[in-house]
């Protein structure tokens, strides 16, 4: 089974996700702080990341390669309302970045992903 953590600025869109990520039946822990996300790097392993682009004094993207130097051992998805953000593929390979996924989500796109994993 996935453990899956997930941030983002917005409170409501957390439940939401947390509500549709287990519905699928994956462990899904969420945070409104990347500073969480670290600390519980430290502690617990995760196999996903699902991360907004823009976050609270930093940046989806920031905060993935900050969990690179923690563990090897995850996957991330950006999800981002900036229908111009593009990041290459040999970004992707070396962030960890598996997709972005534009807002707002369609939660059965993000299912599909989910079980492909």
């Amino acid at each position: 089974m996935l453990s899956i953590i997930a941030v983002d600025n917005d409170k409501a869109y957390l439940s939401t996700l947390k509500k549709e990520v287990e519905k699928i039946g994956f462990k899904c822990t969420v945070t409104l702080t990347p500073e969480f996300v670290l600390e519980a790097f430290k502690i617990n392993s995760y196999d996903l990341v699902i991360t907004d682009y823009k976050l609270a004094r930093t940046t989806g993207l920031e905060l993935i390669n900050n969990l690179g130097r923690l563990s090897d051992n995850f996957k991330a998805i950006i999800i981002t309302d900036d229908e111009d953000f593009f990041i290459n593929d040999s970004f992707k390979y070396k962030t960890k970045v598996i997709t972005i996924i534009q807002k707002p989500v369609k939660y059965f796109i993000l299912k599909k992903i989910l079980i492909s994993l």
